[in-house]
């Protein structure tokens, strides 16, 4: 498979730190929800969306703009591969550029998933019938979520770069004591109280929340990102998935150190 060839380029490129112009892309912009969502399309030269895609998916709370995106559009893009990578909204009209933490925080997990579902039914409306899912980092756990809990034909194929671990220390109890010097659930607790409420939108103020410290956040956003359910977890998904996966984890990740013992 080809495409396999061109991201181990991708690996063995970045490691020379060379970065050459960007490739020639163009914004494609929808509505969703009252929002305007944005992404980044570059198409293969002579292609056009209906010979397929490879719909990117940034990480967290940053966007399509941050490496290693653009660098993967181009080396996609030189070698025949169209793609088209999405800038979540997180609740903010035609957003582009990294969140800022010190804004209020009200976007959820499930809302970036149902984003990745308007996007993959616009890339069918122009005639795709077969289209790759590539999430890097956390978008890699989200992209990996969506084929399995979404019955979805045109699907072809799944690249996690990177991936993030909904077990990882950022999210786990351990991790957040060591990160911010708090029980993270004493602050889950009290805003699944405010979700049983009906007060799911309500912000919670001086709330470390991912990496953002003293920031304010929704309860239903806090839930969202730290009740961590089975079926987040990278290994569970990965095992359910019947798509064809490819799992790229650098050796000397010190982020995500364990993310070879997946593979």
């Amino acid at each position: 498979m080809k495409i396999l060839q061109i991201l181990f380029l991708l690996l063995a490129s970045t490691l020379t730190l060379g970065m050459s112009q960007s490739a020639a892309a163009e914004e494609v912009k929808l509505s969703h929800r009252g929002l305007t969502l944005n992404g980044n399309l570059a198409l293969a030269e002579g292609k056009t969306i209906a010979d397929g895609v490879i719909l990117i998916a940034h990480s967290l709370i940053q966007h399509n703009g941050r490496e290693p995106i653009p660098y993967v559009q181009e080396l996609f893009q030189e070698q025949g591969y169209s793609s088209l990578a999405i800038n979540y909204s997180l609740e903010i009209d035609d957003r582009h550029g990294s969140f800022d933490c010190q804004a209020p925080h009200r976007y959820t997990l499930e809302n970036s998933l149902a984003e990745i579902g308007v996007w993959i039914e616009w890339i069918k409306q122009q005639g795709a019938e077969k289209l790759v899912l590539m999430g890097h980092s956390y978008g890699g756990n989200e992209v990996a979520r969506y084929a399995i809990n979404n019955d979805e034909g045109a699907i072809y194929g799944i690249v996690l770069l990177g991936p993030g671990t909904a077990d990882h220390r950022m999210w786990s109890p351990s991790g957040y004591k060591i990160r911010y010097g708090k029980d993270v659930k004493d602050i889950l607790e009290r805003a699944e109280l405010l979700i049983i409420s009906g007060k799911e939108d309500q912000l919670m103020e001086n709330v470390d929340f991912i990496f953002c410290p003293q920031a304010t956040v929704s309860a239903a956003s806090f839930v969202s990102y730290y009740r961590i359910s089975p079926e987040r977890l990278l290994p569970n998904l990965m095992k359910d998935t019947s798509k064809p996966t490819l799992f790229i984890a650098a050796s000397e990740d010190n982020r995500l150190p364990d993310l070879n013992r997946l593979v």
